[in-house]
């Protein structure tokens, strides 16, 4: 299976972004990380990863555009509609859980340690409770 529908998680266990790939589900993460398509603080407040592989384009696409209406992800800006869709989708797969450890190695490469990132004034103490945190587990 090449293409995969992914699925970013904050601590509430609210889906905060969903998205698909074709390149292989730990380089998309990767990508994510490396191009700073988000801010810092929605990196930090990542707790689960978790996706579905499947076998064409179109199935990733039609996944992927079902779960950014049935959710709203924040982060979310491509594929949102102001009408809710009223359709229920089975997704016949098993959703695979995104090993957090891996996710949070390649965060401290990306951003480092809570020394040297640079955050606004006012968010700085949630910032390094997050970071200590990821770094305990």
């Amino acid at each position: 299976m090449e293409y995969s529908v992914y699925r970013f998680f904050d601590e509430s266990g609210q889906v905060i972004y969903v998205g698909k790939t074709s390149k292989g589900i730990h380089n998309r993460i990767r990508n994510h990380l490396g191009s700073g398509t988000f801010e810092l603080y929605h990196y930090l407040n990542v707790e689960k990863n978790d996706y579905v592989e499947l076998n064409s384009s179109i199935d990733a696409t039609i996944i992927e555009l079902y779960l950014i209406n049935k959710y709203n992800p924040k982060l979310n800006k491509q594929g949102t509609h102001s009408e809710k869709s009223h359709l229920d989708i089975d997704i016949p797969c098993s959703w695979i859980v995104y090993p957090i450890n891996d996710y949070k190695k390649m965060l401290r490469k990306r951003f480092g340690s809570k020394n040297n990132i640079v955050v606004p004034h006012e968010e700085i103490e949630k910032y390094e409770r997050r970071i200590d945190e990821l770094s305990k587990k």
